[in-house]
């Protein structure tokens, strides 16, 4: 967020976390489904475990940038798919 804002988006932020009330300083909404208007794209930066395509192409989101980790580098993990989109197209993202 802060480094957004530092690029000059001065564009409407919203931070899901259904652990936090708040973060960097905005109110955080317990799913996406509670956020009050649908976003253009999603930022998601979570673990591995997390990531919530379904959640969001139900939504309506269009797109979403995914930063995360634990999908085929680490060994412990190998076997979940080798890459972060494998439901995103299922799900129309």
């Amino acid at each position: 967020m802060e480094y957004c804002r530092a690029r000059g988006f001065d564009g409407r932020m919203y931070v899901v976390s259904p652990r936090r009330s708040e973060l960097g300083g905005l109110p955080c909404f317990s799913s996406v489904a509670s956020l009050p208007e649908m976003p253009d794209v999603a930022y998601v930066a979570v673990p591995r475990e997390n990531v919530l395509i379904r959640e969001l192409s139900q939504f309506g989101v269009a797109g979403a940038i995914v930063n995360t980790s634990a999908f085929s580098e680490n060994a412990r993990w190998s076997a979940l798919p080798r890459r972060p989109d494998s439901g995103s197209r299922r799900h129309g993202l």
